[in-house]
């Protein structure tokens, strides 16, 4: 008895990004060997973080926008690597990443809302997700690059702790004393 291979539709996702990996390769030999000045692996590396976004980007418009979650990587992926791109060759400094961190949660909000979208909007906790996320990440890059920051760092926190954790035991205690209210009209 002899099986029959099913056919598989021809995929361009693989074979174009290995050629463009070879293609971007061999210009950088190119360039070295021809004596101009190109940047290491060493700070060149988050173009494979950039790549690894870009490879699933691309398979999820391959695969005709089915996986959500392809979207969600390769937006992280392509953000994330371009903001490491900024340090190991742009204006930005190592030294400053306590500055700059909240922009990871930010790339997070973002990469989310992305596939809430691409999800078709089906699922409403991934927008609250990106929502939250992209919060601490504006919250946390106003606190760290603004005069705001070192006031709060002093006095602000336990403030906002103690504004917090008041505002929840009274919803807390809302949610206790409405509902019988609601059920004793309901009744009446």
């Amino acid at each position: 008895m002899m099986l029959r291979r099913r056919r598989r539709e021809f995929d361009p996702v693989r074979p174009l990004i290995a050629g463009l990996m070879l293609l971007g390769f061999g210009a950088w030999f190119l360039l070295d060997e021809a004596g101009i000045r190109v940047p290491g692996v060493d700070r060149l590396w988050p173009m494979f973080v950039i790549g690894g976004g870009l490879v699933s980007l691309a398979a999820w418009v391959a695969g005709g926008f089915a996986r959500p979650k392809r979207a969600f990587f390769g937006v992280a992926a392509v953000l994330n690597g371009l903001f490491l791109l900024a340090f190991t060759i742009g204006p930005l400094d190592w030294d400053r990443m306590n500055v700059w961190w909240p922009v990871f949660p930010l790339i997070g909000g973002i990469a989310l809302a992305v596939r809430f979208v691409a999800g078709g909007g089906r699922e409403p906790r991934q927008l609250t997700a990106a929502f939250s996320a992209a919060v601490v990440g504006i919250v946390g890059l106003a606190l760290t690059l603004t005069p705001l920051g070192s006031v709060l760092g002093v006095l602000g926190w336990p403030v906002i702790l103690i504004a917090v954790g008041a505002l929840l035991i009274f919803r807390a205690v809302l949610g206790v004393l409405v509902r019988p209210l609601a059920g004793f009209a309901s009744r009446h």
